[in-house]
């Protein structure tokens, strides 16, 4: 790999990281809502997403939504037990 290929990959995983970073600070603060929106312009990694849905949250990909946006619904914290 030369020395372009290689700056452009890290380019792009430090904006996947980014993105993921910001979306998991929203995640962190979102005390009034139940799904947070994110500009379909965000790519995020599939290991990431991955996470986000082993740990109970529901993605809907821009593709699929009626926004056209990102949408994340976070899971009731009331509803997860220890056996979820």
């Amino acid at each position: 790999m030369n020395r372009v290929e290689l700056a452009l990959q890290q380019r792009k995983q430090s904006i996947l990281t980014a993105n993921e970073n910001e979306l998991l600070t929203s995640i962190a603060y979102a005390t009034t809502t139940g799904v947070i929106k994110k500009s379909n312009a965000k790519q995020y990694s599939s290991r990431f997403l991955g996470e986000l849905r082993d740990n109970g949250i529901v993605i809907i990909k821009p593709k699929y939504a009626a926004n056209s946006e990102w949408n994340f619904t976070l899971t009731d914290p009331g509803v997860l037990t220890d056996e979820n």
